[in-house]
């Protein structure tokens, strides 16, 4: 309940309500996962950067090892594909290859150029997902709550802590149509 005191001589009017932070900070992950670390105790303060919360990377580092391997080999296999098409540029040119021969060598120089790009795609995007595997505070902020515990399985946008990271609070009062004419900011 909030008690609004009026400047004028009107009478007190008492409206129930909420007073919350203006600045809270929903700690959670865009990926499903293991939680490794959530070294948050309530009350805490944190300081901007400071690590909140890490899921288990093992997976993560098993996928981006794959990656970077399915990237070499894509490397590999278009180095090929250019020498080939290469090669078979120069015996059409000699009137030593068909064009079916050379339009073959292009084909296979477009798969391969596909796949590497594709590969480096994966590569960048399982990069990406490593990188959320860790979360920082955004700013100077106050641990409000504390939902999840270290090896918790959690799902992407579970709420594992709230954090308070300003000092500007919000108030949510039902106020009586009669009466908002009345509120003014300040």
């Amino acid at each position: 309940t909030v008690r609004v005191l009026s400047r004028r001589k009107e009478p007190l009017k008492v409206f129930s309500g909420v007073v919350k932070s203006a600045s809270d900070f929903v700690v959670r992950f865009k990926m499903p996962g293991t939680l490794k670390e959530l070294p948050l105790k309530v009350g805490q303060r944190l300081k901007k950067g400071d690590l909140i919360a890490v899921l288990e990377p093992q997976n993560l580092k098993e996928r981006l090892a794959q990656a970077e391997t399915a990237l070499e080999l894509a490397d590999s296999e278009l180095r090929n594909a250019r020498s080939v098409l290469e090669r078979v540029q120069k015996l059409y040119e000699s009137k030593s290859a068909s064009s079916t021969d050379l339009e073959s060598a292009q084909k296979g120089f477009e798969t391969a150029r596909s796949e590497r790009n594709n590969a480096q795609k994966r590569l960048e995007l399982t990069q990406r997902q490593l990188a959320m595997a860790e979360l920082t505070a955004p700013a100077d902020c106050r641990v409000t709550s504390v939902n999840a515990k270290p090896d918790d399985s959690v799902d992407a946008e579970d709420r594992l802590a709230l954090l308070n990271c300003g000092n500007a609070l919000e108030i949510e009062a039902s106020v009586p149509e009669v009466f908002i004419v009345n509120i003014n900011e300040g």
